[in-house]
């Protein structure tokens, strides 16, 4: 591994364990005394009062991961800038992405993941009163706002780096639509002549193909769109993301620093209902990429170009065309 990748994964697993350490001081970062009662939990007295003890430090915590995102995306965008990568075609393989993008998809999925997993749980206990017996009520609090943390951070870090970078190639067009049709009936086996989720041998009965292929055709959709680097599909998921983060990580603050500063009941209510809502189409949104992106054999090549950088040649062409004949340009 080079000299320069090592340091970059160095400072960026340093940032993580700073947010973790100024997420982790939130341990006291909500109300629940009235929770803790409510399910009956003998000792929910003393719980709350070490909860509310430092209820406002996850708020207080907010601004320092906000610089430390603005910080990072500041540093790398400013260094892509300058020395931007070139994906050469070496060895029968295309570096796809940057250090720093694997940086940013993984620190997202960790803190998307850690939020689920833990709101899911604090839902399953508050709501349902199904947590009586069960005992890291506190630690999934806990967990959550640490979550929570590093999500705002790899936001920030994420749209400064492409900002300062000058980066645009994954901001959708209006052809991206139909395209991602397209690219999703040919995943499908609808069109074209490929196998149903590229399952090999397993293909969709003329029946049911031929009808879709026909109504499809009636819209302009007969054939595979011919892809840059980044697929129709990957470039129109993109904003779906960045407003239901955008929207989770907005409600989630606004419920954080009533802790601080007095907000009205209604802002916090409608917060509350508006986070809730976006954390279900999170949910069912990473469902649907986890299929497409990692589980479906087409993606493979893909999902391990987000582990590696790199992909291969021979996919490159076939299903970056676009993307391929720019490459063998340069």
């Amino acid at each position: 591994m080079e000299k320069g990748t090592v340091r970059k994964i160095t400072i960026t697993i340093g940032l993580l364990v700073l947010i973790a350490i100024f997420s982790g001081i939130s341990v006291n970062a909500a109300d629940v005394g009235d929770v803790l009662s409510n399910i009956m939990r003998p000792d929910w007295e003393t719980e709350a009062q070490s909860l509310n003890a430092g209820k406002d430090l996850f708020a207080l915590a907010l601004p320092v991961v906000i610089v430390l995102g603005i910080l990072g995306g500041f540093i790398l965008g400013r260094r892509a800038k300058k020395q931007p990568m070139v994906p050469v075609i070496a060895n029968g393989k295309v570096k796809r992405h940057t250090v720093s993008i694997l940086f940013e998809h993984w620190t997202h999925t960790i803190g998307v993941i850690i939020c689920i997993i833990t709101a899911v749980f604090l839902l399953i206990g508050t709501r349902f009163g199904l947590l009586v017996f069960f005992s890291p009520f506190l630690l999934a609090y806990k967990l959550h706002f640490i979550g929570a943390g590093i999500l705002v951070f790899a936001s920030l870090f994420y749209i400064v780096n492409h900002i300062i970078a000058g980066d645009r190639e994954i901001i959708p067009v209006m052809s991206d639509v139909k395209d991602s049709i397209a690219e999703t009936m040919a995943i499908m086996g609808v069109i074209g002549d490929g196998a149903f989720f590229g399952i090999r041998g397993l293909y969709l009965p003329k029946i049911i193909k031929k009808p879709l292929a026909n109504l499809l055709a009636k819209i302009g959709v007969t054939e595979p769109p011919h892809a840059g680097k980044w697929l129709p599909i990957e470039r129109v998921e993109t904003p779906a993301w960045a407003v239901l983060v955008g929207a989770i990580i907005l409600t989630g603050v606004i419920k954080t620093i009533r802790y601080v500063i007095d907000l009205p009941p209604t802002m916090a209510y409608v917060a509350t209902i508006i986070h809730d809502i976006a954390a279900i189409l999170i949910i069912l949104l990473l469902i649907v990429h986890i299929i497409t992106a990692a589980v479906i054999p087409p993606s493979w090549p893909l999902f391990k170009s987000m582990l590696t950088t790199k992909t291969s040649e021979e996919y490159v062409k076939e299903h970056h065309p676009e993307w391929y004949k720019k490459l063998r340009k340069e």
